[in-house]
């Protein structure tokens, strides 16, 4: 009695199912074909869930409206559900008409109320494979990707160490050849600067004038520029003495020539000294100096009496006319009182005694002061002669011969001759009678070589007294300063007055500067070079100061604290002056060993 009302019901579920599941059979198709391109949307899954959960609920009340409160069981079993008589079932919701309607109305009536859960778990187990799937691919791809940005990677690395290596090679060759270019240009520089002194050197003793060496720069464009005597054959030779001695030895700061540069910047300075200092000019001709000896004893043995000329004139013009003589042609006088002759006398030649016997007389000249003038035309004619080709007395007189010191009352009385200092008997008589003395300078002190005897002096640390450079380090132009200071002192406490002393030195600075008679006023260093100045005049000291290398400096080692033995030092150690006490301590021999 019922049936045909719960037949409209069934109807009416049958066809709101009939009319809704295409939808989601179309939904649920485009679901899978997204889950399997690992695109799943969670929103879209959402849905489709509310949307199952919803006609589960909807069928599950119409059911049970229908069927009372009797359990569904399967569809196929006729006694346990009054809707599933075939025929009806038929009527109601042909299968032919709707396939997947009938299977789902089976899957809901199996399941029961599980449909919802199991539907979800496996939409959900379906998502989450594709994701671990879409993942596992991903970092496949990205993987093989990174292997081939690193395999590239790895390539330009490779390149750049091989590049690297090339370069660190090439540099080491670069280095070993700059330190042999360096080598190369030491050894210019002091081939150079032996030149360049030679040149300041014979312009000195031409033109007959202590003081200052005229600056090097300009004795390339005219050596003999303000002395010059042209011959005619166009060569030039050093003013005669007349003309000469008119120079004043004594001229001072304010009378420096203008073509000579003033330099206040030390690196400009230390360049320059470089083109002017070097070793003594016949440093070169080793061994020279034993031949004169040899040479020496050998014409000694041969006594000669040559005859004696007189004339100033006719020796002149002589020696002009033969500047190349092997031999010199001047006899000597007897204590400064020479025998006149005329000018046809025949010369004969002048042994090296005999030279001797001249230079003595020429080291306390009368007034006329013909012996000294007699010596230097000898001189000059010895100068002339190339130097290859000079006799053995012309090399003994150069190496010999010293300015000669007039007294007081005749340097008053004759204006126009230089006063110059006396020689000792051994400077007069030997080779190597001028004292010499070596001095140098370090962080650590001073050292001094005098012969075969040593003296040294320690800086104290961190004295606020010393000079300290932009790098912290003790100013080496002042400390090579106060070493030729204290070398000068040393001297003069051992009883050296009125002589000419050779000071060497390896710093350019010190050397140039006591030829320049300036310095830079920087660190004291102007004011330290007069006092030394002052000191040289009061003690009668003429510097000859010569550059040498560090190598070949002997007070290099006693400066940096490599002693000789006690035994071996300078007797007279003079007392630390009042302006270097505190800082300067000399070297106590107790602590040495003998």
């Amino acid at each position: 009695m019922e049936r045909p009302q719960g037949a409209l019901v069934t109807r009416h579920v049958w066809g709101t199912c009939t009319d809704g599941y295409p939808q989601y059979g179309s939904l649920n198709r485009t679901l899978n074909s997204r889950l399997a391109d690992t695109t799943l949307s969670i929103a879209v899954f959402h849905y489709k869930t509310t949307a199952l959960s919803a006609v589960k609920r909807t069928y599950s009340q119409t059911f049970l409206s229908w069927t009372g409160s009797r359990k569904p069981g399967f569809p196929h079993r006729r006694g346990d559900n009054n809707l599933w008589p075939e025929e009806q079932y038929d009527i109601l919701h042909p299968p032919e008409e709707c396939s997947q309607c009938g299977d789902y109305a089976r899957h809901l009536l199996y399941h029961g109320s599980g449909f919802g859960a199991s539907l979800e778990e496996a939409f959900f187990n379906q998502a989450e494979d594709s994701f671990v799937e879409g993942v596992i691919e991903g970092r496949r791809l990205q993987r093989e990707d990174d292997h081939v940005r690193l395999s590239r990677y790895h390539l330009r690395l490779d390149d750049m160490r091989q590049q690297r290596d090339e370069a660190r090679l090439l540099q080491l060759r670069h280095n070993d050849e700059a330190e042999l270019l360096k080598a190369e240009l030491a050894d210019v520089k002091d081939m150079l600067l032996a030149v360049q002194l030679a040149y300041e050197e014979l312009s000195l003793d031409r033109a007959g004038v202590d003081g200052r060496v005229r600056s090097s720069a300009r004795i390339g464009d005219g050596l003999w520029e303000t002395e010059a005597v042209r011959n005619p054959h166009g060569r030039g030779f050093p003013a005669t003495d007349c003309e000469s001695e008119s120079v004043s030895s004594g001229s001072s700061i304010d009378s420096w020539p203008s073509d000579v540069p003033s330099f206040e910047d030390d690196e400009a300075f230390e360049v320059m000294q470089q083109l002017h200092l070097m070793d003594e000019w016949d440093k070169e001709d080793g061994g020279w100096l034993e031949r004169i000896h040899r040479e020496a004893l050998e014409i000694d043995e041969k006594p000669s009496s040559p005859e004696l000329v007189s004339s100033d004139s006719s020796e002149d013009s002589d020696l002009s006319s033969s500047p190349a003589s092997s031999i010199v042609d001047l006899a000597p006088p007897e204590h400064g009182n020479p025998v006149p002759s005329t000018a046809s006398t025949r010369r004969e030649p002048l042994t090296i005694p005999q030279l001797d016997l001249l230079m003595a007389s020429a080291q306390y000249p009368t007034k006329d002061q013909t012996a000294l003038k007699q010596v230097r035309l000898l001189i000059r004619a010895a100068e002339r002669t190339p130097k290859k080709k000079r006799s053995p007395e012309q090399l003994y007189l150069l190496a010999t011969w010293r300015k000669p010191c007039l007294s007081h009352s005749a340097a008053s009385s004759s204006s126009s001759v230089l006063s110059y200092v006396t020689p000792s008997s051994a400077a007069i008589s030997g080779l190597h009678g001028t004292p010499e003395i070596f001095v140098d300078a370090s962080a650590y002190g001073i050292g001094f070589i005098f012969k075969d005897r040593w003296l040294a002096w320690t800086f104290a640390p961190y004295h606020p007294l010393i000079p300290l450079g932009p790098d912290k380090h003790v100013v080496m132009s002042w400390a090579e300063l106060i070493a030729a200071e204290l070398g000068l002192l040393t001297l003069l406490a051992a009883g050296y007055r009125n002589t000419k002393i050779k000071l060497r030195s390896d710093n350019e600075g010190v050397v140039m500067a006591l030829k320049t008679e300036r310095w830079t006023p920087r660190y004291g260093l102007d004011s330290i070079l007069q006092r030394v100045l002052r000191l040289c005049k009061d003690g009668g000291l003429s510097l000859q100061n010569v550059w040498i290398s560090t190598k070949k400096n002997p007070a290099d080692g006693p400066s940096r604290g490599a002693y000789p033995p006690r035994r071996l030092m300078f007797d007279h150690c003079p007392e630390v002056p009042q302006h270097l006490a505190g800082f300067l301590l000399p070297v106590d021999p107790a602590k040495l060993r003998k």
